[in-house]
């Protein structure tokens, strides 16, 4: 199936604005978690630095404290980390319900019996490659690294 074609059928989905609104929502959720990642490392920036402005300015604190070190490192290295590994799980579920919901979409669109739920495959991603390339017969970039990465993503998100 081309490019032209799946797009065409995909503006008769403005007459579904629930499943047009679905579709939109993957997009839309995936560029913002960039916002997201941005808002979230200045808020810990801020809120440490102003912490750490504010604990100095106590007469007779010793710069050197225990306490001190330790608020920054949780700053600096594990909120951070937490967030990170956070927002990978998010993004990658996001992404791998974006490609679901399309498979779905063009299971209803072409009319095609065999459904996406009846799909064997190790994980999720393999049974999407398999609807997407052997049931909607559409070009599949399973032989690109990009591919091969976000195959790689998901070991280590599990």
């Amino acid at each position: 199936m081309e490019q032209d074609e799946i797009f065409s059928k995909y503006n008769n989905l403005k007459n579904n604005p629930w499943k047009f609104f679905q579709l939109i929502v993957t997009v839309y959720e995936l560029n913002h978690l960039v916002d997201y990642i941005d808002i979230l490392e200045n808020s810990f920036n801020e809120f440490y630095n102003s912490s750490v402005s504010e604990i100095i300015k106590i007469p007779g604190i010793d710069t050197n404290d225990e306490q001190l070190y330790d608020k920054g490192w949780k700053f600096s290295k594990v909120y951070p980390r937490f967030m990170w590994q956070s927002t990978f799980i998010m993004c990658f579920s996001i992404f791998e319900n974006g490609l679901t919901l399309f498979c779905k979409e063009m299971e209803d669109l072409e009319g095609i019996e065999l459904k996406f739920k009846e799909i064997k495959g190790d994980n999720i991603l393999k049974r999407i490659e398999i609807y997407l390339s052997k049931v909607i017969k559409m070009y599949f970039p399973s032989d690109m690294e990009e591919w091969r990465n976000i195959d790689k993503y998901r070991l280590v998100r599990n």
